[in-house]
This record gives C-alpha cells, structure tokens and sequence, in this order.
C-alpha cells in the first residue's frame, strides 16, 4: 500500500491513492488547527489570525468541540470588510442578480457560527485521493481531520497533499 522513502531531511510515507490519511497524519507539518467556537465573535476570530498568518481555514466546533463548519479566512475577512466599507458591495447591487448576491454579504454578523460553511473534514480512514478531491471540490486550502466523534485531531493542507504526490511522482521528480 506505501513505501517509506528518505526525503531531504526526514524518512516519510510515500503516498498511493489508496494511503489512508490516518497512516500519513502524524508525518503532517505539526501546524495545529485553528479551532473556535461558533459562538465567537468575528472582531475575536480576526485576532486570533494576527499571529497566525498562515491559516487558511478555522475549524468551528461547538461547546462539546464537536466539529459543526468551517470558515475560510477569506470568507472572514470579506464580511468583516463588508461591515466597515459596505459601499464596495453596493456596486455589485445595480441588477436583481447583484443584489441577491450582495444582500447576505451586507447584514450585520455578530459571531463565526452566523457565516460559517458545512462541516468539511476527513477522516483518518479517508484516502488521499479522497482527501484531495474533497479539497478540490469545495475550493479549500485545508480541511480537518476528525476522529469518530467528530472532533478534531489534526488538519491536512492542499499543499502539504499536492507537495507530497508531486514529490513521490515520477512526472514530478527534482533532477539534482
């Protein structure tokens, strides 16, 4: 199912389509998640990202840290952004279609639960290959890994996945 092979500075797993994420998820980038509560603020969720700038996603879990959505930075920053220059949406209100979509954008949201997405993850007994299509299919940079429970115990990230394949590819190989 995988091979270990000596990569640059470390001995780690190389990848097949079948590799279950929970035989790779230790070898990950020791980057934790950020998780939060949906009952956060947004004003406290953009501090939270002050000093971790390399976040593409907050996890947001319930008061059991149960997994209940996720939230890109992306979408964060854009409705806070809405909130302070709501005028930058408006010139997207000139036709019915520009309004619809500029209208949920300009109401005012208190907490992170209000904005955030479906609850995307993947289990350690998901593939790689279903791990990346997941990420693939919902425009994702990261996605958390859950246990049965649904709680988090890890995250995989677009890169780190795309960098490993590419890396255990033939067609990608780093002639030295």
């Amino acid at each position: 199912m995988y091979d270990r092979i000596i990569g640059r500075d470390r001995t780690y797993m190389k990848l097949q389509r079948d590799t279950l994420v929970g035989e790779f998820r230790k070898e990950l980038n020791a980057r934790e998640s950020l998780v939060l509560r949906a009952d956060t603020s947004l004003a406290d969720a953009a501090q939270s990202l002050k000093d971790r700038p390399e976040v593409d996603l907050i996890a947001v879990t319930d008061e059991q840290d149960v997994l209940v959505g996720t939230l890109t930075v992306d979408v964060l920053l854009g409705d806070i952004i809405a909130d302070i220059v709501p005028e930058s949406y408006f010139s997207d209100a000139s036709t019915l279609e520009g309004l619809l979509t500029s209208a949920p954008l300009l109401s005012v949201h208190r907490t992170i639960g209000e904005i955030t997405s479906d609850a995307f993850a993947v289990t350690d007994d998901t593939t790689a290959e279903g791990a990346l299509i997941e990420l693939h299919r919902n425009n994702l940079r990261a996605i958390p890994i859950v246990d049965d429970s649904n709680r988090i115990i890890g995250q995989l990230t677009l890169i780190e996945l795309v960098l490993r394949w590419m890396n255990d590819s033939p067609d990608y190989a780093n002639d030295e």
